[in-house]
């Protein structure tokens, strides 16, 4: 298992249909509230919290948990 470059967590890589990966949190797999989160599902779809409702089973992106997260952020532009 990896764990965070910047705090330390351990987390998983998870590949998008697209063939990037996405850090999660790697004890966040579970049933979350599309209402008010933000879900990766097992398969890498990201599934933005605050437009729908309901719940579906996924995980917790790092960089919304991490406090480091935007040291990880790329800039507009691929710079």
């Amino acid at each position: 298992m990896a764990t965070c470059k910047a705090c330390g967590e351990e987390i998983l890589f998870i590949e998008t249909p697209r063939g990037k990966y996405l850090p999660v949190d790697a004890d966040s797999l579970g049933v979350h509230d599309l209402a008010s989160e933000t879900v990766v599902t097992p398969q890498g779809i990201v599934i933005k919290g605050g437009y729908g409702s309901g719940q579906v089973q996924g995980y917790t992106p790092h960089f919304a948990t991490c406090p480091f997260a935007d040291q990880f952020r790329k800039a507009p532009g691929g710079a």
